[in-house]
Parts: structure tokens; C-alpha cells; sequence
């Protein structure tokens, strides 16, 4: 069982962490249970620079943690993490994520875009950010993201979702994090 349940706050999990011996570290990151990861990255009041700085160290610690972290992190409702350290949106630009992680981001997406939108004072910035990793990712893909893979089932919306796929695929980024 993790460590991670002591904590309330994922900074002083992460500093935790810090502490141990890598090996230890990997071992109790691995042993998080998917409730104990989404608490981690989505219980955001307060704590989304320290949310942020984890993730950076998970990369470093873990790349298979981070992008079980990234999938999970894209899986909840919870608007997107905005902080001054946006390295984990550098990665998911630059690194080739996992196929169940670029279909956790796209779905997540999407879902915003068609769905219930985004918070409207960040609209902009939040398109900016996911449009770019899925576009980076599309790129990085050997056969590119096919939404059917997705929505395997959702045959009778497939208009919708290619519409807002292809605006998303299509869009100008104004804020790259790309080179953070």
C-alpha cells in the first residue's frame, strides 16, 4: 500500500517522496491505487503549482508513473491544470504518450469542446493548451489519432466529434507550451 494515503496535500506527499530512495519512491508511486493518483492530481485547491512540480518529478522518477498520472488526470471532470510550472504539457508535446493516455487527453478534449465547455475566463488559454498537445501528438503518432478508435461506439454523433476533432487539429495556437 502507498504512502500517499498519509497525506492530504500532494506537496507534502511529493516531498515525501523526494526523501526516499528512488527505488522506494518508484515502489510506493506504482503501489497508488487509480483513487489515490486521481486524488493527487485533481484535488486542485491550492495546490495546482505543487500538483505541477509532482508531475515534473514523476517524469523524472517514472516516465510509465507520470503517464499513468497524465491518464488519469485527463479521465475526471476537473478543469485543466493551470500553474506557473507547465513542463507536463511540454512533455505531453513532446514525448510520444501512450496510446490510453492521447485517447484519455482527445476524449477529454472533445467531450469540453461539444460538451459543457470550458470556464469561460480561461477558454482561450485551456483550447490553446489541449489543442497543441493533440495536434504535437498527432504528429508524433505513426498512423496519427483516429476518433474511432475513441468513440468506437458512437457512430451516430461521429459528425459532431470530427467536427470539433479537426477544429482542435486545425487551431492556431496563440500560448505554445511546446518549448516550455
Amino acid at each position: 500500500m502507498s504512502n500517499s494515503t498519509k497525506y492530504h496535500w500532494t506537496e507534502e506527499y511529493h516531498d515525501t517522496l523526494k526523501d526516499m530512495n528512488p527505488n522506494d519512491a518508484i515502489k510506493d508511486v506504482e503501489s497508488m491505487s487509480d483513487h489515490d493518483v486521481l486524488y493527487r492530481v485533481n484535488m486542485r485547491k491550492f495546490q495546482q503549482d505543487y500538483i505541477a512540480d509532482y508531475l515534473e518529478y514523476l517524469w523524472e522518477l517514472s516516465p510509465k508513473d507520470f503517464w499513468r498520472h497524465i491518464e488519469i488526470m485527463f479521465s475526471d471532470e476537473t478543469e485543466l491544470l493551470l500553474s506557473d510550472n507547465m513542463n507536463f504539457v511540454c512533455i505531453l508535446c513532446n514525448e510520444v504518450a501512450p496510446v490510453s493516455v492521447i485517447n484519455s487527453v482527445v476524449k477529454y478534449t472533445v467531450d469540453k469542446w461539444i460538451g459543457d465547455g470550458f470556464e469561460t475566463i480561461n477558454e482561450s488559454l485551456y483550447k490553446d493548451i489541449l489543442s497543441e498537445i493533440i495536434q504535437e501528438q498527432n504528429k508524433l503518432s505513426i498512423s496519427g489519432i483516429k476518433l474511432i478508435d475513441i468513440y468506437p461506439s458512437d457512430q451516430s454523433g461521429m459528425d459532431e466529434l470530427e467536427k470539433a476533432f479537426n477544429e482542435i487539429i486545425g487551431r492556431e495556437i496563440r500560448n505554445s507550451y511546446k518549448s516550455w
